[in-house]
Parts: structure tokens; C-alpha cells; sequence
């Protein structure tokens, strides 16, 4: 299985310039998705003002890929398919809508489970 590596968070852009950042990133992340050769994605963190050796040290640290792999499994142990999967007091809410969630609140509340984390 193939991971994509984070960018990182080196070279935040400066309020100038969001317009064209956004649509990079809009660019950026199905070509992602789709496993863009890594020069496309180096290229992507250029244009979004990244660091790019900050970028591409992250995205070959071994320690990183590790941190995914872990995540991942988490992840799937968790039976997460998707992001964002909301959990309340350590159980899926499966209902993502304002009543669902409060009615997830308030029955952990009602309960007193401290369970979660």
C-alpha cells in the first residue's frame, strides 16, 4: 500500500495570495488522492509556500511513515472508512447532524460512562 506523507506545516502563507493557495490546494489533493509522482506533489508544496526541504525531509522521514502506519491501524481498528468520523465518549456517531450529536452527548451524560478518552 502506498502512504502519502503529510507537507508539513513549515512556510504558513500570509494573507496575500489565499485565492491562488486555495485552488493549489484543491489541485493538490485529488492529485494526491491519486498518487501524483512525487516531483507533482513537491511541485504543489512549492506553489503553496511551503518549506520544500522542510517538505520533502518530512515526506521521507521513516519516523513519519511510521506515525501514518500507526495511525492507520488505529484507524481501522477503530472501524474509521473516512474522515472526518466523529466519536462520542469512545462510540461512532453515525447520526452527523446536530440532534445526533447531542443526543449522543447527552446519553453519555445521563450515564456517567467516563469510558473514551
Amino acid at each position: 500500500m502506498t502512504l502519502l506523507r503529510p507537507v508539513g506545516q513549515s512556510g504558513r502563507p500570509g494573507p496575500e495570495g489565499v485565492p491562488e493557495r486555495r485552488q493549489l490546494r484543491l489541485q493538490a489533493v485529488p492529485a494526491a488522492r491519486d498518487h501524483a509522482p512525487d516531483d507533482k506533489l513537491k511541485e504543489y508544496a512549492g506553489k503553496l509556500g511551503l518549506d520544500v526541504a522542510r517538505w520533502e525531509k518530512d515526506y521521507n522521514s521513516p519516523e513519519i511513515e511510521q506515525e501514518i502506519k500507526k495511525d492507520m491501524t488505529d484507524g481501522q481498528a477503530a472501524d474509521v472508512s473516512g474522515t472526518p468520523t466523529f466519536f462520542v465518549n469512545g462510540k461512532r456517531a453515525m447520526t452527523r447532524s446536530f440532534d445526533g450529536f447531542k443526543d449522543m452527548i447527552d446519553a453519555a451524560l445521563k450515564s456517567g460512562d467516563k469510558q473514551g478518552g
